[in-house]
């Protein structure tokens, strides 16, 4: 596969494993980051072979955000990144902000700060090591607590969102407390997060990709709409995956004949 500077791209099996790699800068993006995550995401949706996706980070942490000593680019460029209609980051990191809807398991191995959140809050499943930690320090560092806040109170309480936000640098939520509300779905022993997340990954994997990919875009675009609409676009999705899939006839034979199905390639 493709070699990148700032992040490192593996396949296991039909996994695509994405790892932040800048450990020296405890995982903070800067503009080259973003600039390859945007090729992986692009390369991840044409690659047909490719039904699931981890992404976890290397070294002590998972990522500290935004890169804040990194010169280039300059603050202004930094927030332009992708067109005046819509300036943040976060739609860039994130394979749900390039329309990227395979399965996406998220691996928190140590710290998450900032912009960390950005996978987190756009991931489908969600576990951490238990030497994890959570803290949005952007209010300690003289700014807002604005959009990592907002994607975050979609996954918990608003109440510890804003505790989270208000508290800034002086909060960590430790993975006990990450699993109690929400953050996460499980905690799991620091030298098993990448084995467990991959196991994941596998009992995803088993299931039609075609209709995973369904389910996954119907349920979030459905996070923008009324409840009335959502349950009206998930019908239509729902009908239009079984009208031109051949996964459900595939689905329904399999099992008749007690036997594992062989699922449509995704292509696209």
């Amino acid at each position: 596969m493709t070699s990148y500077e700032t992040v490192s791209v593996k396949k296991e099996g039909m996994t695509a494993v994405v790892t932040l790699d800048r450990p020296e800068r405890l995982n903070a993006y800067n503009r080259q980051m973003m600039d390859e995550l945007t090729t992986v995401w692009a390369d991840l949706a044409k690659d047909g072979d490719v039904r699931s996706i981890v992404i976890t980070g290397n070294g002590r942490a998972f990522c500290a955000g935004n890169d804040l000593r990194d010169p280039n680019p300059t603050r202004a460029e930094h927030w332009k990144v992708i067109g005046p209609e819509y300036q943040d980051p976060g739609t860039v990191l994130s394979p749900k902000g390039h329309r990227l809807f395979k399965p996406v398991i998220t691996a928190i191995n140590g710290v998450c700060a900032g912009g960390g959140f950005y996978f987190v809050n756009d991931a489908d499943i969600v576990i951490c090591s238990d030497r994890a930690s959570f803290v949005e320090p952007h209010t300690s560092h003289g700014l807002t607590a604005g959009v990592e806040m907002q994607g975050l109170r979609w996954r918990i309480p608003v109440g510890w969102v804003m505790r989270m936000a208000l508290m800034g640098k002086h909060e960590r939520v430790q993975p006990a407390t990450a699993l109690q509300i929400g953050l996460v779905t499980e905690v799991v022993a620091h030298d098993d997060l990448l084995t467990r997340a991959l196991e994941i990954a596998d009992a995803v994997n088993k299931n039609s990709p075609m209709a995973n990919l369904a389910t996954v875009e119907a349920m979030w675009r459905g996070m923008d709409m009324t409840r009335s609409a959502s349950l009206d676009f998930a019908y239509t999705m729902a009908t239009y995956h079984n009208d031109m899939s051949p996964d459900l006839e595939e689905g329904n034979a399999s099992f008749v004949e007690g036997r594992e199905p062989n699922w449509e390639r995704l292509g696209r």
